[in-house]
């Protein structure tokens, strides 16, 4: 064990980590180190959770913390897989670090993918109430971690960031694009920002994805997580028994993005029940991998009962899996729109009257075009919208009205 906290933690023998994309919520997160709440980052596997928290300790030691204080521990770790059952070893490894470096004042737990360990709440739960000088920061793959186990063993204990797949904005970071300033400052580089805002809508936005020249190779990959969300994060957490059908209704939905449908209809088209289909929905989105939104509607009992929409978490993942591209773009598109809506905060719906509109947030009602041919058909869906700011999406026309016009790219990196 000794040998595996060795490994898990270069920092100690004065190894600087990769900085990196500084993501949007990092400024947030360098805050929260100064408070006594538990520190809970969620979100898909391989979006970052992990470097972002390597980032974290960096900052950590450049503001003179003992490298021998901070602690960082990935439960995905081969080596540890055999204590997953018993949350007790967490202390047991927590003492073995204890030996191993006797750290002074207060103490940094980096948890990584904590939710590999049963039950481990409760340690962490004992440790946030009873032990002293202790700052706790655990990561999981599943927003479980923010449901059932935060809200009923962790109340009042946490504050919760949520991390999902690079932002087109963190996008352009990554690929050093100068992207700031006003739409007159930008507009002359509108083809450069068209170029990028492709590669993105065809690569996704999952860190190591963006680092791979080799298309063949990112479609692997992508495929391959798609694999560990539904066999690592979601089958044997949830014990599903029906790993046929799970995997099947991932599949159609993934590849039928942005299209309407009930759980009635999906139960007939898979030869099971609705409550299978509507707790299989549930457990795609509790581990990342879909976002189902309702249609807009005053009445509660309507929105449940409503046709619903599925977003994939991420475009290149998408791509990758459904393997269809061109005849999608609009579809994938619109799924771009509606992950970076999530990732902004909002949870949006669709508007379907005699005609629809892609979004409806707290604030807007916004249609994706992609196309600088606005149809008459796209203004008129605005007509029964109020009190609502109404913009269309176009790929390169700006325009200022009752009704806004303003390019998907700088929409993207306008937040």
């Amino acid at each position: 064990m000794k040998d595996a906290l060795i490994l898990q933690n270069p920092h100690w023998n004065n190894k600087e980590y990769e900085q990196g994309v500084e993501r949007s919520i990092f400024k947030q997160l360098k805050k929260a180190l100064e408070e006594k709440f538990i520190k809970v980052i969620i979100g898909p596997r391989r979006a970052g959770k992990s470097f972002l928290t390597k980032q974290l300790i960096n900052h950590l030691i450049k503001k003179e913390i003992k490298k021998e204080n901070i602690l960082y521990i990935n439960f995905e770790d081969p080596q540890l897989i055999n204590l997953k059952t018993n949350p007790n070893n967490i202390e047991k490894i927590y003492n073995e670090y204890l030996e191993l470096k006797n750290p002074k004042g207060t103490k940094y737990l980096f948890l990584d993918e904590i939710q590999n360990i049963e039950q481990w709440e409760q340690w962490v739960r004992t440790t946030y109430d009873l032990k002293q000088n202790i700052q706790l920061i655990i990561t999981g793959s599943n927003s479980q971690l923010l449901s059932s186990e935060l809200a009923t063993k962790l109340t009042g204990r946490t504050i919760t960031f949520t991390i999902l797949p690079f932002s087109f904005k963190e996008y352009l970071i990554f690929k050093k694009i100068d992207h700031k300033g006003n739409y007159e400052r930008l507009l002359s580089r509108k083809n450069e920002f068209n170029h990028y805002l492709e590669q993105f809508i065809l690569e996704g936005g999952f860190p190591e994805i963006i680092r791979t020249k080799n298309k063949e190779l990112q479609t692997q990959i992508l495929k391959d997580y798609f694999q560990s969300i539904i066999y690592k994060d979601i089958i044997p957490r949830f014990k599903i028994r029906n790993t046929k059908v799970i995997e099947q209704l991932a599949y159609h939905l993934i590849t039928n993005i942005t299209s309407q449908y009930s759980y009635n209809k999906l139960a007939k088209l898979l030869g099971t029940n609705e409550n299978t289909i509507k707790e299989f929905t549930s457990l795609f989105e509790k581990a990342f991998l879909l976002f189902e939104i309702e249609k807009n509607s005053f009445s509660t009992k309507k929105q449940i009962i409503n046709n619903k929409k599925t977003y994939c978490i991420d475009q290149g993942l998408r791509n990758a899996i459904a393997l269809k591209f061109s005849e999608d773009k609009g579809k994938i598109i619109e799924n771009m729109v509606c992950i970076e809506l999530i990732r902004r905060g909002e949870k949006p719906t669709y508007y379907l009257e005699k005609n629809e509109i892609d979004f409806i947030t707290k604030k807007e009602a916004i249609q994706v075009t992609y196309t600088d041919k606005i149809l008459e058909r796209e203004l008129k869906a605005f007509e029964n919208i109020i009190k609502k700011e109404k913009i269309i999406l176009t790929k390169n026309t700006f325009e200022k009205g009752k009704i806004k016009k303003i390019p998907l790219w700088y929409w993207l990196i306008n937040n």
